[in-house]
């Protein structure tokens, strides 16, 4: 929450009068002229995570594994595999995974030892 600013000290006199005109004694949210900013655009984690997923899409087209991925930036298979999908929808496949909760023929592996689609 923004901290509380006197308007007399504030506005300009002239301004000050014609808002008192108006609102006399009420507080007042004036919002910023631009819109909202989005998630992690004011503190640049949103651009660093598109540059970490790259990285690791690069890393994956050249021959990396889906378990060193997952070591080297310490992230699940699924988030290593939805990051190499690139936010396409990624499709199991159904002779080792036929349930919907992920179960199916693979189910009593490590799940690291998947291999992507």
């Amino acid at each position: 929450m923004a901290k509380y600013r006197n308007a007399a000290e504030l506005l300009p006199p002239r301004l000050l009068t014609a808002v008192q005109h108006y609102a006399a004694g009420l507080q007042l949210y004036v919002p910023r002229p631009v819109g909202r900013l989005g998630w992690g655009e004011r503190s640049g984690t949103r651009e660093a995570l598109a540059r970490r997923n790259e990285t690791i899409r690069e890393l994956h087209r050249q021959g990396t594994s889906v378990d060193e991925l997952m070591g080297q930036f310490h992230l699940g298979y699924d988030s290593i595999r939805k990051i190499v999908a690139g936010g396409q929808a990624v499709h199991r496949d159904t002779a080792t995974d036929q349930s919907p909760c992920g179960g199916g023929a693979d189910s009593g592996k490590n799940a690291s030892t998947r291999t992507l689609a």
